[in-house]
């Protein structure tokens, strides 16, 4: 099951590389993909959603953090005022996570080649009246800055997303 979990961690293994412990910032954003994978998915009315998700990311971030001091940032607390202020700003969502869509790999032919366009989004949506949309959710280790945020006015990450996804529907 490693192999179909991460490729890429299985590679490492067969390799016969060590895993070290992940940082903080790394645990807290894959956290937060727990919670927020829960918070989508997630059939439940409001409170008992919110309890859910939250269990599932302060779950995750217990098992992973380890012995690590976690930085001033990224440690349980943050995470669940996050997420806190997320769900009273996004409670009711305008729009729905694609059955079997969450963070899920792909990939695709490039016509005439003999190579694969792949890559593992968070997710995609279907919000009408704008059809399919990326989900993505970003976390960073830096402060938020208008230098920092004004890097992402062009993403080929997101860009290639939104190439796949036009693939599938076209």
């Amino acid at each position: 099951s490693l192999g179909k979990s991460c490729a890429r961690k299985l590679y490492f293994f067969l390799k016969g590389y060590e895993t070290k412990s992940s940082k903080s910032y790394l645990v807290w954003g894959s956290a937060w993909h727990k919670i927020m994978d829960t918070w989508y998915k997630s059939t439940e009315q409001s409170e008992q959603k919110f309890i859910d998700s939250l269990r599932e990311g302060i779950n995750y971030y217990d098992d992973n953090i380890g012995d690590q001091e976690p930085d001033r940032l990224n440690n349980r607390d943050n995470l669940i005022t996050a997420f806190r202020y997320y769900v009273e700003r996004y409670e009711a969502d305008p729009f729905k996570l694609v059955e079997g869509a969450s963070e899920q790999g792909f990939q695709w032919p490039l016509q005439g080649t003999d190579y694969f366009y792949a890559g593992s989004m968070d997710g995609y949506i279907e919000w009408n009246p704008y059809g399919f949309l990326v989900l993505e959710h970003k976390t960073t280790s830096e402060y938020l800055s208008d230098s920092f945020i004004g890097q992402w006015e062009f993403s080929p990450q997101v860009t290639g997303y939104h190439w796949y996804l036009s693939k599938i529907h076209e």
